[in-house]
């Protein structure tokens, strides 16, 4: 993993151009990109709600780019309360999202993993070789 961060605004979204020139097409010298991760709500910008506009256009120009969108979803639950946005149509936008089960929700422990078959498979085979059980 070789994470290459963009800032973000105060409300929690980064410049679209920014994103774009972030990423990283097939070069020798450079890790090719493929992934793009947003955080809802943003942790280190006071728990702001990234607005569904914003994440619409980073899901599309991730599709354009051809990168799998990401959702750290650690307190999507919030996110949620605070939009009054169903769930379905806030993970929407997303190819996959990991999602906290005692942020937001209080339970004693937990995280899930959510996207296509496929990647859950590499996500259980890569937990196991993580000596997850």
């Amino acid at each position: 993993v070789h994470p290459r961060a963009v800032k973000n605004q105060e409300d929690g979204t980064m410049k679209l151009e920014e994103i774009d020139a972030a990423v990283r097409g097939s070069d020798q010298h450079f890790p090719v990109t493929s992934l793009i991760c947003l955080e809802d709500t943003h942790n280190m910008c006071g728990g702001k709600v990234l607005p569904l506009e914003y994440v619409d256009s980073v899901a599309a120009l991730a599709k354009r780019k051809g990168v799998p969108l990401h959702l750290d979803g650690a307190r999507v639950w919030n996110a949620i309360a605070a939009s009054g946005v169903d769930p379905k149509r806030r993970l929407q936008p997303y190819d996959s999202a990991s999602v906290c089960l005692s942020k937001g929700l209080g339970a004693p422990c937990g995280s899930v993993i959510l996207g296509p078959a496929d990647f859950i498979k590499r996500c259980h085979r890569l937990r196991k070789g993580l000596g997850g059980g």
